[in-house]
């Protein structure tokens, strides 16, 4: 899906992050916007150069909460790493602005996080959420703009 993604790390964990990890969906991030893949380049311009001013910003991951969907027909389980109230309500005015920029309506249901697996069995997905939260709240900070 196109759209424009705040990639987020911990520097002093480097590659050893008990909290951070690719998923299908690519490096951690979160998802600041979806866009449409017919929008024109200078939408995703607009939007990136908003949300680089996002860039170094500490943001910390409070909890770890398994959401079910449904993909091509089947239950998939994802383990989002929540963040605590006062960084939500900085990414969600952040998501507002974007939106505003690109004469959108911001989505009434953005809800930011960061995915920290992907899986088909709700059991599996519970037990990689209790295994994260001991290492929560955990702070991270905002390293880039990926424009998908």
């Amino acid at each position: 899906m196109s759209g424009v993604f705040l990639t987020v790390w911990n520097d002093a964990d480097r590659e050893r992050s008990p909290v951070l990890r690719t998923t299908r969906g690519g490096y951690p991030h979160i998802t600041c916007i979806y866009l449409g893949a017919a929008d024109p380049v200078a939408t995703f311009k607009r939007a990136a150069a908003r949300c680089a001013a996002a860039i170094g910003v500490p943001l910390v991951l409070r909890t770890a909460r398994v959401t079910e969907y449904e993909k091509a027909g089947a239950a998939v389980f994802d383990v989002r790493l929540c963040f605590d109230a006062p960084t939500a309500i900085v990414l969600c005015l952040l998501h507002a602005g974007v939106a505003r920029d690109l004469g959108r309506a911001p989505d009434a249901a953005y809800e930011p996080h960061v995915t920290h697996g992907i899986y088909a069995d709700r059991a599996a997905a519970e037990a990689a959420a209790a295994a994260v939260q001991p290492h929560l709240p955990y702070t991270v900070a905002i390293t880039g703009v990926a424009v998908d």
